[in-house]
């Protein structure tokens, strides 16, 4: 019962949200309350004159495009770096640990695709867009998240995909910027399945009340997450999961060597949940206008 952490009382945790500092919010990559300021500053910048108001539009706009470019940077020289990581961890251990690695791979990616696979069915099912036009409308999508592994790098081209789909510009362009900052739904499960198959490599045994804890703490570090190359958030992301079930975490650079094979399946699995989520937003409010 000691390793199972304490959860603060619900108002520490709502409070949490609400930055005190919204420029060490920043720093601290406290996404969550980062948000909360944002949208209530973009409230506060909607009731300035039309003068001003198009100001400080150019001056974000000015910052988000410099911020693309920061993250096309990362996205070069992080394979570089895991490149690297892994010939030192091969010389290291040699053929041993192909088989480990490969079934580490296989897991994770399941598990994402899975979890994607939610948001293909809210696009289906929820709301209600032909599988035809949702697979036409997502083939770009897919191939840039492959491609990039950054959900955020995605935002375009699926704003585009919505598009494509008759999704009005006013919904998209709220929900889709909100999950790409927020939330990636491919995060918690794959997060927590590299936990609990270290779990299983090392015989640690797990209560119930453990990896219930386990999956709170995966959802909330998800709101803190970045959306880049999980080779680049993978220590960040990790940690305090491991720390909450009292993993062993000496395997945990073995595993970076090879997190670009389970990165593709995450990264198309949050573009998948990210636009199917939109789709059904969008039918919501087609029913709230009728």
């Amino acid at each position: 019962a000691g390793n199972i952490p304490q959860t603060p009382p619900l108002s520490e945790w709502l409070g949490a949200f609400i930055p005190a500092n919204p420029f060490k919010a920043a720093a601290d990559g406290a996404m969550a309350s980062l948000v909360v300021f944002a949208l209530i500053f973009s409230l506060a910048v909607s009731r300035l004159d039309a003068a001003r108001r198009d100001l400080l539009v150019t001056v974000f706009d000015g910052v988000q495009a410099a911020m693309m470019v920061i993250v096309r940077w990362v996205l070069v020289l992080a394979p570089a770096g895991v490149f690297l990581l892994a010939l030192t961890v091969g010389a290291r251990t040699g053929f041993g640990a192909v088989g480990l690695l490969g079934h580490y791979v296989v897991i994770v990616s399941l598990m994402c695709l899975m979890a994607g696979a939610l948001g293909v069915i809210a696009a289906l099912a929820g709301g209600r867009t032909p599988a035809r036009d949702l697979a036409g409308a997502m083939v770009p999508v897919g191939a840039m998240a492959i491609s990039t592994q950054s959900s955020l790098a995605c935002l375009p081209v699926m704003l585009a995909a919505c598009t494509r789909l008759g999704i009005p510009e006013r919904v998209s362009g709220l929900v889709l910027p909100m999950g790409v900052a927020l939330f990636r739904i491919t995060s918690p499960a794959g997060n927590l399945a590299v936990a609990l198959y270290v779990a299983h490599l090392y015989g640690v045994p797990l209560a119930p009340a453990q990896v219930a804890a386990g999956v709170l703490v995966a959802a909330l570090v998800s709101l803190a997450a970045v959306g880049v190359a999980s080779s680049v958030t993978f220590f960040t992301t990790l940690v305090p999961i491991f720390m909450s079930l009292g993993l062993p975490m000496e395997l945990l650079p073995l595993l970076l060597a090879v997190e670009t094979f389970p990165d593709f399946s995450r990264t198309l699995g949050n573009v998948a949940g990210h636009v199917g989520v939109t789709a059904w937003a969008a039918r919501w409010r087609r029913a709230d206008a009728a």
